[in-house]
């Protein structure tokens, strides 16, 4: 990957240190020669993700994923990239032979992110993870030297980081009217999606959903302590660790508290030197 130029650089590392603070902090443990591409795959992976957070409406949003699908179309045919993040991924794309197919089903798996009921079942959920957060997983793990000998575990790592996103952000898809829980579980839990909406009262997530949002965080994580992969990915899943909620504490969707950052820290500096989340 030829290197950006510094205006570029610090364009992207103000993205993903604002936007995603413990990728940027993970993608540390990686050699100094791989950052510049990762930072520049969690950039489009920010940009991409604040877009069903910041429309109302969904065509504006399908508007939005219109024009990166376009940009990635261009990364690959040489066509006209049109802002900073584009151009990066156009480098990190041809020196690192990422596959378009990931990008694509990436993008395609967004779009869920504007509807109001996405999720049938578990089934479902785990399809999208897999394509977003997997996704980006899988492309971060060939940058970093693994290639696809890691894809299993990438799903593993982005099942879990997607779930616990889906419960950090739950407060604010509701006010969108948008539910980012099973249908299914919902069901069996005898509630339904204005359940979720009317998220104030907590009623969706005080009991046996959330439940099985967390036993879901934890059975994923096991499964990927025990994964088979080349270590050099770790950087790109260690973040994983983060998923787990911590013990005793309590879920409020409308204000969701993040661990304090030497809690995460450590906990991502332990994921990286023993692979174990």
């Amino acid at each position: 990957m030829s290197p950006l130029d510094e205006a570029t650089a610090a364009q992207l590392d103000e993205i993903v240190a604002t936007g995603d603070p413990d990728r940027y902090v993970s993608a540390f443990f990686a050699p100094a020669s791989k950052r510049q591409a990762l930072i520049a795959l969690y950039a489009f992976h920010h940009e991409v993700g604040r877009v069903a957070l910041t429309v109302r409406e969904p065509m504006a949003g399908h508007i939005r994923l219109a024009w990166w699908r376009e940009q990635i179309a261009a990364v690959y045919t040489g066509g006209t990239l049109q802002a900073p993040v584009p151009r990066a991924l156009a480098e990190v794309a041809r020196g690192h032979a990422l596959p378009r197919d990931l990008f694509d089903a990436y993008l395609d798996a967004r779009a869920l992110d504007l509807e109001e009921l996405p999720f049938v079942d578990e089934a479902a959920m785990d399809r999208h993870a897999d394509a977003v957060e997997g996704g980006l997983l899988c492309l971060a793990a060939r940058v970093l030297g693994a290639g696809d000998g890691a894809d299993a575990a990438a799903a593993f790592a982005g099942r879990a980081i997607a779930v616990g996103g889906h419960l950090h952000d739950l407060g604010a898809f509701a006010k969108l009217r948008r539910c980012r829980l099973p249908a299914a579980w919902l069901t069996e839990a005898q509630l339904n999606a204005e359940d979720v909406f009317a998220v104030g009262e907590g009623a969706a997530v005080s009991g046996p959903v959330f439940g099985r949002m967390k036993a879901k965080i934890e059975r994923e994580l096991w499964r990927l302590s025990l994964a088979r992969y080349a270590r050099s990915a770790t950087p790109a899943f260690a973040v994983a660790t983060l998923a787990r909620w911590p013990g005793g504490r309590r879920f409020d969707p409308l204000q969701p508290q993040p661990l304090p950052e030497w809690q995460r820290l450590l906990r991502l500096t332990n994921a990286n030197f023993t692979w174990r989340y």
